[in-house]
C-alpha cells in the first residue's frame, strides 16, 4: 500500500511541470544552454500549480538557476521566472 501511494505521488508531481513552456519562455527572454531540472516544491506562490526548475546561461553570460512559475490552465496568470 505504501509503495502505491509513493508511486501515485511521484506521478502527480511529474505532471506539475511544463518543460516546453518553460524552455520557450526562457529562450524568448534571452537565456541559452537551458537545462530543465524538474519539479520544485518551493519558490513559487501558492497560486502557482506548475513549477518547473531550470539552469541556464543568462543574457549577460552568467550561469543562473531558478524556477518558472505558472498557474494551471488558460484562465490563470502568465508564467514568471524566479531565481535562486
Amino acid at each position: 500500500m505504501k509503495a502505491i501511494l509513493i508511486i501515485a505521488l511521484a506521478m502527480a508531481v511529474a505532471g506539475c511541470t511544463d518543460a516546453q513552456n518553460a524552455h520557450r519562455l526562457l529562450t524568448n527572454s534571452g537565456y541559452s544552454d537551458i537545462q530543465i531540472t524538474g519539479y520544485r516544491w518551493f519558490g513559487c506562490s501558492e497560486d502557482d500549480t506548475v513549477r518547473t526548475g531550470f539552469t541556464a546561461k543568462g543574457p549577460g553570460g552568467a550561469h543562473v538557476s531558478g524556477i518558472v512559475c505558472q498557474g494551471w490552465g488558460w484562465f490563470t496568470k502568465a508564467a514568471t521566472i524566479r531565481f535562486e
